[in-house]
């Protein structure tokens, strides 16, 4: 429908309808005396002989989108044949105009994507269908980016504090939106090749479901009005931490999740409100609002997002203004910390304003020839898409605290894996050498827990004063000789638990090592 010109296809059910449509009308009488267009189907519509020079019009089809108290038209020319999308084309089955179907929105959009040139038109859906591809790709990276990105944050303790706890609120609004936009894109995507491969309009997919529809897109606007506010949170904790003293002061968390998460909630209730009355004093209920970011009540969301943007910018500004002057004073490492965040947000805020100023001059770069709509279409999509694994990238892949935690976490994996491995190797030792008596029992003041499968090894003269059990005199696996001094364990030994599975006691004075085998 809408400005594309019906051709026939090798549709079995368009050969079907234009020969029923042939057949209704092949007893019309005409007048011989005057040119006639022939009766013909355009795909929705069956047209009656139209005499030459005449307007014919009748009630728009029942599809998506359409308004079937509306009419829409055709005109047939002197010649006697159809009039085509031009006044200067002809052709046998000619262009029906059912631009008068659709609701105002879409009517501007069809005027912004149809112009003079089919060839150009063309090109802007071979555009818009590898743009969708695209975003589809990149969503799904970021998806990746963003869920890795959570898991880090959450996994390790030592990462734990208010900054990256607002980080892991700005990736789950982010997160929120990928699988809101990912669930509409593949739904759409297997809606509308089961229509190319049947050749039927289909009345399925979250496009077609009252009500679900129009909360999947109140969902995404929201979990992206979330995302800005977040961004500003961002911004508000680094001027909070650079203006004051952030050596002392403490955070009030909960004050950041009400604005976060319960700010954009009125943003979103009134648009969603507003829109709902307007679509539904309608003559035609308009499915899934479609066109909504091109009516002016979209501006109830998109002028806080606005704001937002031009908020941090402020606060960085100033941020900058302190952090320079006290940098020339100090150079503590808390500063050092604060400078780097500073510096990632210096690249994200931008990052995420160009994205959504980019996304407000839709209808300009799309009139204004092919060379701007597909600069345009390929920077948006592409910054949109991939623009939660940038974050993830920056807030958390290259931060130098996360590098720290995650390499000290493979070291002590790999010193779990390698401790294990000297535990495989002490057992067969000890089968090898066992007794049926524990060689530790008779020893004066060697408690259970010393000499229980332990060994306290003297790090500096590589000796045991405590022998291990079931192990006799003999070169151990550890590869030194057991004492046959029985000696106790030290009184003032100090315990130190580890992450990776055994207990270490150390005696600071006599340099002692209690090892777990």
């Amino acid at each position: 429908m809408g400005g594309i010109q019906t051709t026939p296809t090798n549709s079995r059910e368009f050969e079907k309808q234009t020969a029923e449509c042939a057949e209704k009308h092949a007893g019309v009488t005409l007048d011989y005396g005057y040119s006639y267009c022939n009766a013909t189907y355009d795909g929705y519509l069956c047209w009656p002989p139209t005499q030459a020079g005449a307007v014919v019009e009748q009630n728009c089809p029942t599809e998506r989108l359409s308004d079937t108290s509306s009419h829409a038209f055709r005109k047939c020319s002197e010649e006697g044949l159809w009039v085509g999308r031009r006044p200067n084309e002809t052709s046998p089955f000619g262009w029906t105009n059912f631009t008068p179907c659709f609701p105002v929105e879409v009517q501007h959009l069809l005027n912004l994507v149809y112009d003079n040139d089919d060839q150009s038109t063309q090109t802007k859906f071979d555009i818009a269908s590898s743009t969708r591809l695209m975003e589809i790709i990149g969503f799904s990276i970021s998806l990746i980016a963003i869920c890795v990105s959570l898991i880090i944050y959450t996994q390790y303790r030592c990462l734990r504090n208010t900054r990256t706890r607002v980080h892991c609120s700005l990736f789950s609004a982010m997160l929120l939106q990928v699988i809101i936009r990912l669930i509409l894109y593949g739904d759409q995507a297997l809606v509308r090749s089961y229509q190319e491969i049947s050749g039927k309009s289909v009345k399925q997919g979250i496009d077609n479901m009252p009500y679900l529809c129009e909360s999947s897109y109140i969902s995404l606007e929201y979990a992206t009005s979330v995302m800005f506010t977040w961004m500003l949170i961002e911004g508000l904790y680094l001027h909070q931490v650079v203006t004051t003293n952030f050596l002392r002061g403490e955070i009030h968390f909960k004050y950041y999740y009400i604005i976060g998460w319960g700010l954009p909630v009125v943003f979103t209730s009134a648009w969603a409100t507003l829109t709902a009355i307007n679509y539904g004093q309608r003559k035609n209920r308009i499915e899934c609002w479609y066109g909504y970011n091109f009516h002016r009540l979209y501006w109830i969301l998109q002028a806080p997002r606005l704001g937002v943007i031009l908020i941090n910018f402020v606060f960085l500004i100033n941020i900058m203004r302190v952090l320079i002057v006290k940098l020339r004073h100090t150079t503590t490492s808390e500063l050092v910390r604060v400078r780097k965040a500073v510096r990632a947000a210096l690249v994200l805020l931008p990052l995420l304003g160009i994205t959504n100023i980019l996304s407000m001059v839709e209808g300009y770069a799309t009139s204004h020839g092919i060379v701007v709509f597909q600069i345009w279409s390929y920077v948006t999509h592409f910054l949109r898409s991939f623009q939660g694994f940038f974050i993830a990238v920056i807030y958390c892949f290259l931060n130098e605290e996360v590098k720290q935690a995650v390499k000290k976490h493979y070291r002590n994996y790999m010193a779990m894996r390698s401790d294990a491995r000297r535990q495989q190797r002490t057992a067969r030792a000890c089968k090898d050498f066992a007794s049926p008596q524990d060689p530790g029992d008779d020893i004066p003041g060697c408690s259970d827990e010393t000499k229980s499968w332990v060994a306290l090894r003297n790090m500096r003269y590589n000796s045991y004063d405590c022998p291990v059990a079931n192990i006799r005199q003999s070169e151990t696996a550890f590869g030194a000789e057991i004492s046959t001094d029985y000696r106790s364990a030290p009184e003032n030994i100090v315990f130190e638990e580890l992450s990776f599975g055994y207990d270490r006691r150390r005696d600071p004075e006599k340099n002692f090592e209690l090892v777990t085998i």
